[in-house]
């Protein structure tokens, strides 16, 4: 950081100086020069709120949300009453995995500034972030909706919000998603296909895949067996790429498909045209209505034949989708079909395949080292509803040497804790003997795989990555089958890993396999010891077979388009 104009170095300049050169050097996309700036601002005058808030920033532009959040925390002591930096300081807590904090922060900023728009949509996100706030959360996209209903990526957010509330029915639910499709394909406007230039039923097609998970995602060791395998003499293979950063993941990804188009700053209208015009014969979109979707681009109609693939959502309620890839797991034999208004597709195999799984040994169980059998959960805090609790709850009351550990996700303090487990306890849950861990990442993650036995799943929204990876490191997972989809994960891993009878029918079904698999630690140790050749053995693992069945798929519906090449 220099002035060309004056002798002086950096810390003899005055702090209003410093806090201009800071807010220059940010916006010249120079956030390590800025940093410099703010922190030296933050000395000479530590009162100064703008050279805080641009420490903040800067931090931000960097990716250090810690630091971040330590930065807006001493500002908004300085400057209590400004709904702006509140907002700020919540946003940059949830980036670092702190729902809680988030939230407080959150309705600080909408007590100052009830029409702070942002600040209602990150409150909602910090509101799933923490136990048995999903209504609340749903509370907090109203309020967002109410100052702008355009906003389709909030109207997204509260679908995946009701997804995990176990009191909304199946006539809300599936209705707040054709309501949806109505509302943004009103939005985007009257449109029509493009038509199919060349309506060649067996020639080579271009596939192009539209994500915004293209990173450290879960979605990314999805994607990552269909770009290696696919039969690039049949398809021409494309990417655009809406995710909201690039990592090492995504360049490994590249390598896999050269053609690969950094899309994130066309807004959909825009992207929408693009693909129009560089002639895509099928886009494929994939999670549903999770974050960084661009639905509002298939509602564009930005290419011939449109399709959904690895959902997460429900459904999606486009008309403008023309095909929602399932299977007949997930399908719940039928009911999607009747539930939902999207032309459902089942893949025999699974719907998915998986990559990018650590070479680590299966360790041993817990109860093979001498320790009480350990029942395990994995799965994010918005998943663990109160009749998740109350059949943990009985598990533990039928197995009373056992203990159970929650691993979640996200970060959270002393105060959230002890709110979960007051709640827990309510709900007949001996929280003695429960252990709760937060975030973890890497080699720790995987790790805390040895301290679990038996993993038991949620509902009504069961765990998908979670149970697929628990399967890898030798843990089983006790599911139930519920909606489908979502709450069908658990039944479609794992089934395909040959073990269907894991899948109970209802709660009594649930409790009652739980208590069995741990009263019959021969038949466990058999299954634990079997599970990671079952899963080499299975679709489940970079599968060429999947990848052909989806590209059977694609070609059927390719050929049923060159029937209407005009429509």
């Amino acid at each position: 950081m220099t002035d060309s104009a004056s002798p002086l170095p950096p810390e003899d300049w005055p702090p209003e100086a410093l806090i201009d050169a800071g807010r220059q050097l940010r916006a010249a996309g120079r956030p390590t020069e800025a940093l410099a700036a703010f922190e030296i601002a933050g000395r000479k005058a530590p009162q100064a709120v703008a050279a805080w808030s641009g420490l903040a920033l800067a931090n931000f532009d960097l990716s250090r949300y810690h630091l971040a959040a330590a930065a807006f925390e001493r500002a908004v002591e300085l400057a209590p009453d400004d709904p702006i930096l509140w907002r700020n300081l919540g946003h940059v807590r949830m980036l670092a995995a702190w729902p809680a904090p988030a939230a407080d922060a959150l309705e600080r900023a909408v007590a100052l500034d009830p029409a702070n728009l942002g600040a209602w949509n990150d409150l909602g996100n910090a509101y799933c972030g923490m136990w048995d706030r999903v209504p609340k959360a749903v509370a907090a996209y109203d309020r967002a909706l109410a100052l702008d209903p355009t906003r389709a990526e909030i109207l997204s957010r509260r679908l995946v919000a009701l997804a995990f509330d176990e009191t909304v029915d199946d006539i809300a639910l599936w209705g707040a998603h054709r309501a949806y499709g109505a509302k943004v394909e009103a939005l985007a406007g009257p449109r029509t296909s493009p038509p199919v230039a060349n309506p060649d039923p067996d020639r080579r097609l271009v596939v192009a895949y539209l994500s915004g998970n293209l990173f450290a995602h879960i979605m990314s060791a999805e994607l990552r067996t269909l770009f290696a395998c696919h039969d690039r003499a049949a398809f021409d293979v494309r990417v655009y790429d809406v995710s909201p950063t690039r990592d090492a993941v995504t360049e490994e990804l590249r390598a896999l498909v050269p053609d690969w188009r950094f899309v994130r700053d066309l807004d959909d209208e825009a992207l929408a045209a693009a693909i129009r015009r560089e002639d895509v014969d099928i886009l494929v979109h994939s999670m549903g209505h999770w974050q960084n979707n661009r639905l509002g681009t298939i509602a564009r109609r930005a290419a011939p034949l449109q399709v959904e693939y690895l959902p997460q959502s429900p459904a999606v309620g486009l008309a403008a989708c023309d095909a929602y890839v399932v299977d007949p797991w997930l399908s719940g034999g039928g009911a999607l079909a009747r539930l939902s208004g999207d032309r459902i597709f089942e893949l025999p195999s699974g719907y998915g395949t998986t990559s990018m799984l650590p070479d680590l040994s299966v360790p041993p169980p817990p109860r093979a080292r001498g320790r009480p059998f350990t029942f395990a959960s994995f799965n994010r805090v918005a998943k663990i509803s109160r009749g998740t609790v109350r059949r943990w709850a009985e598990v533990l009351a039928r197995v009373p040497e056992a203990r159970l550990l929650v691993k979640i996700p996200e970060r959270f303090d002393a105060a959230e804790e002890a709110r979960m487990r007051g709640d827990w306890a309510q709900l007949g849950l001996d929280v003695a003997r429960v252990t709760v861990r937060g975030h973890a990442e890497g080699a720790d993650y995987w790790a805390t795989f040895g301290e679990a036995d038996v993993l038991l799943d949620c509902v009504p929204f069961n765990g998908g990555r979670t149970t697929t990876c628990g399967a890898w490191m030798g843990v089983p997972t006790v599911t139930e089958k519920g909606r489908p989809i979502y709450g069908r994960l658990g039944e479609c891993v794992m089934s395909r890993l040959g073990l269907p009878e894991f899948a109970a029918e209802d709660a009594d079904g649930y409790v009652a396999l739980a208590v069995a698999v741990a009263r019959d630690p021969a038949r466990l140790d058999a299954i634990r010891g079997s599970l990671r050749a079952r899963f080499a053995a299975s679709t489940l693992l970079g599968s060429e077979r999947h990848v052909r069945e989806l590209e059977e798929l694609y070609r059927r519906l390719w050929r049923g388009r060159c029937v209407n090449p005009s429509v």
